[in-house]
């Protein structure tokens, strides 16, 4: 019994720990969208224009939490997405594909229209064919969401350094 509380008691003393030094640390990552100080004035969307929209948004949602002092950009998003066969079996039935998207993206000063950034992004994945069509579209739903969520990070680095 006494072996037990010790535990509990070590446990809540470990557990205590990890919640003030986690609360002390004030950590900032050096990418953070909170420090791109910017809103969108202009911008465009080509090739896919879902994928294009998705990646506009989450910038969009970053520019609306600056303030008026933020630079003002025009930015263009060209995204286009490819879906080969990798894998097949003796008869010919596709197993895997891979899903390429390469998202071009440049992005100049509404005001001066000076470029502040020109930039392709290229990123690949593949996906395995499920029993289930259903399921096979969900997997390659995800994999495309991933593909999105890369290039979504690569572009928030890339204004970082470049805003």
């Amino acid at each position: 019994h006494n072996k037990k509380m010790k535990k509990i008691t070590n446990f809540f003393v470990a557990f205590s720990l990890l919640i003030v030094i986690g609360n002390c640390s004030g950590y900032k990552p050096i990418f953070s969208p909170g420090n791109l100080q910017y809103k969108i004035s202009d911008y465009s969307i080509t090739g896919e224009a879902q994928i294009g929209n998705t990646i506009y948004n989450k910038l969009k949602r970053i520019s609306e939490s600056n303030d008026n002092n933020a630079r003002s950009i025009k930015i263009n998003i060209n995204a286009q997405k490819d879906k080969k066969a990798t894998v097949k079996n003796s008869e010919g039935k596709i197993l895997q594909y891979r899903i390429i998207l390469n998202t071009s993206v440049s992005v100049t000063d509404y005001l001066t229209n000076d470029k502040i950034l020109e930039h392709n992004f290229n990123f690949s994945t593949t996906f395995k064919v499920r029993d289930q069509y259903f399921d096979t579209i969900k997997a390659e739903n995800k994999s495309i969401e991933n593909l999105i969520k890369l290039t979504y990070e690569g572009l928030i680095i890339k204004l970082t350094e470049n805003i």
